[in-house]
């Protein structure tokens, strides 16, 4: 089963609205459609309001939280367990350029797919080739569990059928009974 991702967007959530541009131009070069957020209420809500749409989100790690009473290092990372949760095809690349092992072992854990630094960010495309292989076997599985379900739920009704079935004939076999011990008594 082939899947056409060329409708499916990406989703940049970067702080720096020039690195995001510059972003979103190499990926539409690339023939990817795109939509960027430059903090993390904006992305939230691109989210919730394209959804259906997104294959991928490369996160900042580090940027505006949406209360400012959240810290903006753990951002991006709020995303990714958004993003994990609640968005669970969509596939998140972590794009960072506050590298440490820390911080990739947390953003992997919460569900992040790859952990890059931002440096030469040409060198994203591979990885966003890569996630899209990982969107497409989510949509697989996710495809092979619906018609799981759906065989499933019909087996149970067919068994449902079968058993009414079974009561149905049991209900006749004794009407069947009571009319052959009614002629026996009327023969007698």
């Amino acid at each position: 089963m082939k899947i056409n991702n060329k409708h499916m967007k990406i989703v940049i959530i970067e702080d720096d609205e020039k690195l995001s541009k510059a972003i979103s131009g190499l990926l539409v070069d690339n023939g990817y459609g795109t939509l960027f957020a430059l903090n993390e209420l904006e992305a939230e809500t691109i989210l919730e309001n394209n959804f259906k749409e997104i294959a991928i989100a490369v996160v900042d790690l580090w940027m505006p939280p949406k209360k400012s009473s959240l810290d903006h290092r753990e951002s991006g990372l709020r995303l990714i367990k958004l993003i994990n949760e609640k968005y669970p095809s969509i596939v998140s690349i972590v794009h960072t350029g506050h590298e440490d092992l820390a911080n990739a072992v947390k953003c992997m854990e919460a569900g992040a797919f790859s952990y890059t630094g931002k440096g030469e960010f040409k060198l994203l495309l591979p990885f966003i080739n890569r996630a899209f292989e990982k969107f497409n076997e989510k949509i697989k599985l996710k495809k092979k569990q619906e018609i799981t379900e759906r065989v499933s739920e019909n087996l149970i009704r067919f068994q449902d059928n079968i058993e009414n079935i079974v009561d149905s004939i049991r209900n006749l076999s004794a009407s069947i009974q009571r009319i052959q011990d009614e002629i026996n008594e009327i023969q007698k």
